[in-house]
């Protein structure tokens, strides 16, 4: 498992972008979504994210843990601190996925 700790870290710093720029999801066809409903939903529809991140904190959750394994790609472990700092929700909950968007997707805003 990846572990994160630095806001400067190139990746914590694209997933900040990538949350509060509409321009960069649809430059990059990326964006975040949030919370385990919105994860689950996805892998629901057979979709393999590009990234799961995942907050220390979240990880003691059983729910959390059977996303991850449902995800089937390595987590990105950040410190609660540096989760918050990437997340939008106002009470993130610890889980997070980097999706790609297709061609013809409504736009993102």
């Amino acid at each position: 498992m990846t572990g994160l700790r630095s806001r400067a870290n190139p990746r914590v710093r694209r997933w900040q972008r990538l949350v509060r720029d509409a321009r960069i999801r649809r430059s990059e066809r990326c964006a975040l979504i949030e919370g385990p409903h919105l994860v689950a939903a996805y892998l629901d529809q057979g979709e393999r994210p590009k990234a799961i991140l995942v907050s220390e904190g979240a990880m003691r959750r059983i729910e959390i843990a059977q996303l991850i394994q449902r995800a089937a790609i390595e987590p990105v472990l950040l410190s609660d601190s540096l989760f918050r700092s990437i997340a939008d929700a106002e009470a993130p909950t610890g889980i997070a996925a980097e999706i790609g968007i297709r061609a013809g997707a409504k736009r993102l805003e």
